[in-house]
């Protein structure tokens, strides 16, 4: 039986069953969200590209067997179409460029879709079977930085390391920061909560010698390459720094330039999962990483020592934490309607932010760092300034689903927020959000990553057949904001 694009699109938004852990009435949503006006209505890949994409030809589905394993966008290849939408300067903020096959984005957990980051507008990493894979959007090759699947560590020649002409490029785009400072020379950073976990004195020590459960022994941060099997709920990448965090409460952390890695296991509860990790730069510039567990609590590490420097606890599952950009305050959500600002050297409550009808599991900050969003299963995305929380300043509903991921570009201009499936969101920040172009696909969504400059946006495409990573580049035409040389 044959769809046309649009019939099958819209079959699937009318049977698609958002997952919600509360009970609540949608109608009261209708009241309160922003009015927002999609840029373009089009195929986001382009007039003709999804055809050359997918294999469709006359609008119509099933003949997927023309989908090559790697596909370029027709603006960047030889043939004689172009892509009208841009030329024309219909305001799109981003535009197709590639699409892989080489990488099969998958989650394990659904509610989890943090599996997707990119370093550099050429470097990604992504998660596949357990394994956080390196791809290259220059050279167009993958290869495995981090095997969590019991086969040993990274891949055959450079551990997923990126190549020096993409190494250049991200320390000229600024991406680095001062890796080598220690929390404690940091102005005494978390020095009232200084502590060590129930489960683990904060010492990361070689993975292949299983993971440390607080039996001692002197700080190391030494190379590995024999991890045990982990069921990979979430990831990050940063810089060199790629980690991932497991269904049993580990959190793995691996250079990739260096191949030095060490591994932990953060908790011994049985509800311990690792829902979300997150580095960050203190307000010294050392790095840092946040881990939100479903044991209802964050913890805190120095990346330098690789030591646990504090421990914050909560009345519910904390799903994720994000620092703000001078390091001092985290939006921290989880299993509750609200959403709190915290301190992040002490733990204590700043702000309360209400307004969501159920769980939240995305949180960013605007670069301003006097802004930022929570993505919610009520199927919506609020902005809050952190200087008037009593109202939100935006309330984003999307198509069909919660919103599970959410990322600013670095410089501010634009709101990705992803839903489950199908629709990722671009929301031109300097319109009060009130313009958006809305990316779309057929398959689960994995994750979404601006790269540090903002030149490319990645999506995760988890489909049990089609499991892909599509890029897109920055538009430097049009109506949208300017795009970063």
């Amino acid at each position: 039986m044959q769809f046309t694009r649009e019939r099958y699109r819209a079959k699937r938004v009318s049977e698609y069953k958002n997952y919600a852990n509360l009970e609540f009435d949608a109608a009261r949503l209708d009241a309160v969200c922003t009015p927002v006006r999609d840029v373009g209505e089009e195929d986001d890949f382009g007039n003709g590209v999804f055809d050359e994409c997918f294999g469709v030809h006359d609008e119509t589905f099933g003949h997927f067997d023309t989908f090559d394993s790697d596909v370029r966008g027709s603006h960047a290849s030889n043939s004689p179409r172009t892509n009208p939408l841009n030329a024309n300067g219909d305001g799109k903020y981003y535009r197709f460029a590639h699409n892989t096959r080489a990488v099969r984005s998958n989650f394990v957990h659904f509610q989890l879709r943090n599996l997707v980051w990119a370093t550099s507008k050429n470097d990604a990493y992504v998660m596949s079977e357990n394994r956080v894979v390196h791809w290259n959007a220059a050279t167009r090759r993958a290869t495995t930085a981090l095997d969590l699947d019991g086969g040993g560590g990274g891949g055959p020649t450079n551990h997923g390391r990126r190549d020096d002409e993409t190494r250049d490029d991200a320390r000229d785009n600024g991406a680095r920061s001062a890796r080598g400072e220690a929390f404690f020379d940091d102005d005494d950073f978390f020095s009232e909560n200084e502590t060590s976990d129930e489960t683990s004195d904060g010492r990361l020590r070689d993975s292949g010698s299983g993971f440390n459960r607080g039996d001692g022994g002197g700080a190391s941060f030494a190379l590995s390459t024999n991890f045990p099997r982990i069921q990979v709920s979430t990831t990050c990448a940063r810089d060199s720094l790629v980690a991932a965090g497991g269904f049993a409460g580990e959190l793995v952390v691996l250079d990739v330039d260096t191949g030095v890695s060490a591994s932990t296991r953060v908790t011994r509860d049985d509800n311990g999962i690792t829902n979300a990790v997150d580095f960050f730069s203190t307000p010294g510039g050392a790095e840092a990483l946040v881990c939100s567990n479903n044991d209802k609590a964050t913890r805190w590490y120095d990346i330098a020592t690789m030591k646990c420097v504090a421990r914050h606890e909560y009345p519910w599952a904390v799903n994720y934490t994000a620092v703000g950009r001078d390091g001092t305050l985290a939006a921290v959500v989880g299993d509750t309607k609200e959403a709190w600002v915290v301190d992040t050297r002490s733990g204590k409550l700043v702000q309360t932010c209400e307004g969501h009808l159920d769980f939240s599991f995305a949180a960013a900050w605007h670069p301003d760092g006097v802004r930022f969003a929570t993505g919610n299963q009520d199927t919506t995305a609020r902005v809050w300034d952190i200087r008037h929380t009593g109202q939100s300043l935006a309330v984003l509903r999307g198509k069909m689903g919660a919103v599970r991921s959410l990322r600013f570009s670095s410089d501010g201009a634009f709101l990705a927020a992803a839903e489950p499936a199908d629709f990722v969101h671009l929301y031109d920040v300097n319109s009060g959000f009130t313009k958006k172009q809305t990316l779309d696909h057929f398959g689960e969504t994995a994750g979404v990553s601006f790269s540090p400059c903002g030149e490319a946006l990645f999506v995760g495409v988890a489909d049990l057949t089609y499991g892909s990573v599509l890029e897109f580049e920055r538009s430097r035409w049009g109506h949208g904001a300017p795009a970063i040389a």
